[in-house]
């Protein structure tokens, strides 16, 4: 999936790749006992891997999923703001949470909504589907969904998956990743690139052009409405909480989410061919979840800390709703199930209950250092 922005590359430099290593661990959510199903539960929210055989509490159609994180978006954003301005003590010991939630909704209105609405999975009505999917990427300021889906459909393509052709690929090198590029290498730019001007600059800037000057009027329109109203907010609140709140988790945590999200996605720089066998496609896709085994020698309140406060934070941030289990939209979303994505995760485990065809437990990533781990080496020989 790419970030919402689309990059070219000179593909006369990148060299054909190798197989990735793997770093998939199996059994890890069943390690995380307890005895109150509530607490299942929220293991379940917070890993994004549910138990076996276990099933969603209730199921609500997308649209209102989709109604409930746009309602928050603001509520939270203009709260906090608020908050920052009347009542600036609690405004700052909530800033991180509210951080974390805003940061949690943008990236839900690229790479989740933006991205159904170009499947027509949310509504299941092309035209709706495709207004619903302007308005969340106007607000997270990404390429509409048009120009998303000539870009991500070429993404599922045999021929184009994960390879040099990839809009990830090419947002990768755009960020200075190359094929072959040592794992230690891979980890300092990854570091640099989340202080670095320059990349956030430069990313922020293909996002306005893609909402001001590479589009038509009515989205240039839209654009300037919304960039107007965060401008009358901050006449009306103040421009540093209108700033902390709301443009900071806009800004520098949505591209750095975008970035480590891309990064551990898919094995990038795949080497292309004509056609590509179903086990090779699989391979280049895999799960995604938080949480650290449970250990009967270690300490509970150590281990929640964890949970709470790493995990947590990654699975809002970085891995919200469905995309956690990205690979099942790969592999298994031909199904009618498509539109019932946001309880995509249950699907997943429900396929590997009923026999996994698809391999899925045998290619799971846990914790945030695992996947990029994983990916850092796939990178290191792939030159």
């Amino acid at each position: 999936m790419s970030p919402g922005v689309e990059f070219a590359i000179d593909e006369t430099t990148l060299p054909a790749s190798g197989a990735p290593p793997t770093r998939f661990e199996t059994g890890v959510r069943d390690t995380m006992q307890a005895e109150r199903p509530v607490v299942q539960r929220l293991l379940t929210l917070i890993s994004g891997k549910p138990l076996p055989h276990q099933r969603p509490l209730v199921m609500i159609a997308p649209i209102w999923h989709v109604m409930a994180v746009l309602v928050s978006f603001f509520a939270v954003g203009l709260g906090e703001a608020l908050l920052l301005a009347n009542a600036p003590v609690l405004g700052v010991v909530l800033l991180v949470p509210a951080w974390v939630w805003m940061t949690s909704c943008l990236r839900r209105f690229q790479a989740v909504f933006t991205h159904h609405a170009s499947h027509h999975t949310i509504t299941g009505r092309r035209r709706l589907d495709y207004l619903l999917g302007d308005v969340f990427n106007v607000l997270a300021m990404t390429q509409s969904v048009l120009d998303y889906r000539k870009s991500h459909l070429p993404h599922h393509s045999k021929k184009t998956f994960a390879t040099f052709d990839d809009e990830g690929s090419k947002f990768l090198v755009f960020c200075g990743f190359r094929p072959g590029m040592p794992r230690e290498e891979s980890w300092a730019l990854f570091w640099r690139l989340m202080v670095s001007p320059r990349f956030h600059l430069g990313f922020l800037w293909h996002r306005l052009k893609l909402n001001l000057v590479r589009c038509g009027m009515g989205r240039r329109i839209a654009t300037l409405v919304w960039l107007g109203a965060l401008a009358l907010a901050a006449a009306l609140i103040g421009v540093v909480p209108v700033v902390l709140a709301i443009v900071v988790p806009l800004t520098l945590l949505y591209q750095i989410s975008s970035l480590v999200n891309t990064l551990t996605e898919h094995a990038w720089f795949s080497a292309a061919g004509e056609t590509m066998q179903r086990d090779r496609y699989a391979a280049r896709c895999w799960g995604r979840f938080c949480g650290d085994p449970w250990q009967p020698e270690q300490s509970s309140l150590s281990w929640w800390m964890r949970m709470l406060f790493v995990h947590l934070p990654v699975r809002l941030m970085i891995l919200p709703s469905d995309t956690a289990a990205h690979d099942w939209h790969h592999l298994a979303a031909a199904s009618h199930r498509a539109r019932q994505w946001p309880y995509t995760i249950y699907f997943r485990q429900e396929l590997i209950d009923a026999g996994d065809q698809h391999g899925f437990a045998q290619r799971e990533l846990w914790g945030l250092k695992s996947m990029l781990d994983h990916v850092f080496e796939g990178i290191e020989r792939s030159g």
